[in-house]
């Protein structure tokens, strides 16, 4: 598959195969091209000569991989200027989407999209080294109902949340966040998360937890934030949220915390119920 390759219509890929692809491959999806695989993908590329997934004309109609308990790796890949699948009834939010699979991805880009997430998960076991989120007009990354760890990641310029959790359970690692629209962190709907050396940047909100959810802050660093920590119950069907913070440093942040009652903050030594 090395070369380039004008791609103008959807590629299918029927369960019982694998979709491979290496170093000095890009995939230009045009004229509403894209992908939508029921098998794994394996793609491998070199820091530099990293595998292209793009659309020049940003049509693309998505990359999807809907492969049930199949393991898929990707290395090096960089993902721009693609649309959602939107395809015959089939309709995703994730410019990249990964559902009901063990995903590994190290040193992959996802920039430049045009959809509500520029990669979107769902119940899947994600293991993400290095990754970059890069000019996304929504979320960066939606993680809904999967499991796994997230080191060493960098959410730069989404215009809504860096990184959203949806009944997730998550440990997150040495990784930034830096000029989201919205939040940082967006943690919700019964979601377990943990996270250690976090930094967060000129966003309204730094780290939000909502709907039932807990979370674990040690070592995290807000700058230039309207609001450090939310807590509150967005959704009447879920209780109220809980976090603690075990170590912090804050500069520039206007508030930096507000708990909405019955919700739960501990900040270091001090514990936080409701509006106290």
């Amino acid at each position: 598959m090395k070369g380039r390759h004008a791609i103008a219509e959807m590629i299918v890929v029927p369960e019982g195969y694998t979709l491979e692809a290496g170093t000095g491959t890009t995939l230009d999806f045009i004229s509403g091209g894209g992908l939508l695989s029921a098998s794994p993908v394996h793609l491998s590329g070199r820091p530099e000569e990293p595998v292209l997934i793009t659309s020049s004309d940003g049509s693309g109609n998505g990359f999807t991989v809907l492969a049930p308990n199949a393991a898929s790796s990707l290395e090096y890949v960089v993902f721009e200027r693609l649309r959602a699948l939107q395809w015959k009834g089939w309709t995703q939010t994730g410019a990249v989407t990964f559902s009901g699979a063990e995903v590994r991805l190290a040193d992959c880009i996802f920039r430049f999209t045009n959809s509500e997430d520029a990669l979107n998960l769902v119940q899947c076991k994600v293991d993400m080294d290095r990754c970059l989120f890069l000019d996304t007009p929504s979320d960066g990354f939606d993680c809904d109902f999967c499991t796994g760890e997230i080191r060493g990641s960098s959410f730069k310029k989404c215009a809504n949340d860096g990184l959203d959790l949806s009944g997730s359970r998550l440990r997150l690692e040495s990784s930034a966040f830096e000029d989201c629209g919205e939040k940082g962190i967006s943690v919700g709907e019964r979601s377990d998360l943990a996270c250690f050396d976090i930094r967060i940047e000129r966003s309204p909100t730094g780290l939000a937890v909502k709907d039932h959810s807990v979370a674990i802050a040690d070592h995290i660093e807000l700058s230039d934030c309207a609001a450090g920590f939310v807590l509150f119950q967005k959704k009447p069907e879920y209780g109220p949220a809980r976090l603690v913070v075990r170590n912090h440093k804050s500069t520039d942040v206007e508030r930096l915390y507000t708990v909405q009652k019955g919700c739960t903050l501990q900040l270091g030594e001090r514990l936080i119920r409701g509006e106290d």
